[in-house]
C-alpha cells in the first residue's frame, strides 16, 4: 500500500507540472511563471507526502527549471556561488568536527580546574568557555555541548532535584546567554554574520574578518565616542 500511495503521490505531482505547460496562462502570468508555480506545487505535495527523501526532491526540482529552460544553469547556481553558502558549509563541518573531538570536554576540565570549589567562578568559567568556541561554532550544538557537560558537573555533586540548584539555574542561564554573545564574535559564530558581511559589501560598507572580530569581542576599553546626527558629516 505504500508503494502505491507514493506512485499516486508521483504522478500527481507529475500531471501538476505537466498541466502547467499546456494550460492557458492566466492574464499578467507568462509561460515560465506557470511552470513554476506548477513546479512549486509538485514540491510541496512530495514534500507534505514524504514520498522522496525532501533534499532529493529539492535537487530534482531545481534541475527541472533548467530542462524546462525556465532558468539557466549560471542562474540556478547563482544562489549556491555566494561566498554565504560555502562559508555555511565550512563553519558546520568545524562544529562537526569539535563536536566529535574531546576539546569541549578538556575546555571543561580546565575550567573545573581553576574554579576549584568556587561555584562564581565555574559559572563564569563556562560562560567564557561557551563563548569562545560558539565563536567559530554554531551557537546551539556548542550550548548543548556545554549544557550536557554541565549537567554532568551538578550529577557529580549529588545529582540534585531538577529546579533546586542555584548553580544548575545559573549554568543554564549563563551557557545559552554566551552561545549568543560568542555567535557575534566573529562571522564565523553563525550563518547571518556573513550575511550581513556581504549586504553591506553591497552598499559599499565592506567589513573584513579582523575588523568584525574588532567589533564583535567584548572590549576592555572605552568604545569610541559616538557621533550625533546633527555632527555628522
Amino acid at each position: 500500500m505504500k508503494s502505491q500511495r507514493k506512485t499516486l503521490y508521483l504522478f500527481i505531482a507529475a500531471a501538476l507540472i505537466l498541466l502547467s505547460s499546456f494550460l492557458p496562462c492566466p492574464e499578467g502570468l507568462t509561460r515560465p511563471g506557470m511552470q513554476s508555480f506548477g513546479i512549486i506545487l509538485a514540491s510541496i505535495v512530495l514534500w507534505v507526502t514524504e514520498t522522496m527523501n525532501m533534499a532529493v526532491t529539492g535537487i530534482f526540482m531545481a534541475t527541472l527549471l533548467v530542462f524546462m529552460k525556465i532558468l539557466s544553469p549560471n542562474d540556478m547556481f547563482k544562489g549556491f556561488g555566494g561566498s554565504v553558502f560555502f562559508f555555511m558549509v565550512g563553519t558546520m563541518s568545524i562544529t562537526t568536527a569539535m563536536a566529535s573531538t574531546t576539546i569541549p570536554t578538556r575546555i571543561a576540565g580546565m575550567i573545573m580546574k581553576w574554579a576549584r570549589k568556587s561555584p562564581r567562578k565555574l559559572v563564569v568559567g563556562f560562560g567564557i568557555g561557551t563563548a569562545l568556541l560558539s565563536s567559530i561554532m554554531s551557537n546551539i550544538p556548542t550550548c548543548a555541548l556545554f549544557a550536557s557537560l554541565g549537567l554532568a558537573v551538578l550529577k557529580a555533586n549529588g545529582d540534585p532535584k531538577p529546579g533546586t540548584s542555584n548553580l544548575g539555574k545559573c549554568l543554564m542561564i549563563a551557557i545559552p546567554a554566551a552561545s549568543v554573545v560568542g555567535g557575534y564574535m566573529t562571522p564565523a559564530g553563525g550563518p547571518t554574520n556573513i550575511i550581513a558581511m556581504n549586504y553591506l559589501a553591497e552598499i559599499g560598507r565592506p567589513v573584513t574578518f579582523l575588523k568584525w572580530m574588532i567589533q564583535g569581542y567584548p572590549r576592555l576599553w572605552p568604545r569610541p565616542r559616538k557621533w550625533s546626527a546633527a555632527q555628522a558629516p
